[in-house]
Parts: C-alpha cells; sequence; structure tokens
C-alpha cells in the first residue's frame, strides 16, 4: 500500500472515529462494497431455489425473484434487485 492510500486510510479512520464515536467492527469501503459492490452475493439458481425452500421460502416468490433478475446474499440472507422507481425500472 502506497503512502498516499495509507494517509487516506487514516484519515478516513479519524473521520469515522469522529461520526461514530468509536472505532467501526468493519472498514467503511467493506460495508459500502457489501451493500452497494454487490460483495457476497450470488445468482439465483434452481439449485438455491430448492435449498431456500427448504428454509421455508415460498417457491413462487423465489421463481419471481429469480425472473427479475435479483440475486441472494447468504451472509445477509437478503435478495437484492434493481431498485424501482414510480412502477418502472431504471
Amino acid at each position: 500500500m502506497g503512502k498516499q492510500k495509507r494517509e487516506q486510510k487514516r484519515r478516513r479512520r479519524e473521520a469515522e472515529r469522529r461520526l461514530f464515536g468509536s472505532e467501526p467492527t468493519i472498514e467503511l469501503d467493506e460495508a459500502l462494497d457489501y451493500v452497494f459492490g454487490g460483495k457476497g452475493q450470488e445468482e439465483i439458481t434452481d439449485e438455491l431455489i430448492l435449498e431456500l425452500v427448504e428454509k421455508g421460502i415460498p417457491e413462487e416468490d423465489l421463481r419471481a425473484f429469480k425472473d427479475r433478475g435479483f440475486a441472494y446474499c447468504r451472509e445477509r440472507g437478503s435478495f437484492v434487485g434493481s431498485p424501482e422507481f414510480m412502477g418502472g425500472e431504471l
């Protein structure tokens, strides 16, 4: 890691401490990557659908998520899709 990158990281950590009052439990970049960058997401496949049906999620819902191009995040146990505004897709 270069000197400039280390300095940016140090300044970000200081800003996070001021903002949150303590050291964050994970890096802000890592959190943003999970939320917006798709980290940990996987395509909804027929195999995954069978697995999730066994956990109690209705197959009809899972098929609808798959058809709409949603992804699944095992770590969070959540589905991620494109946002919709006023009935239309972006």
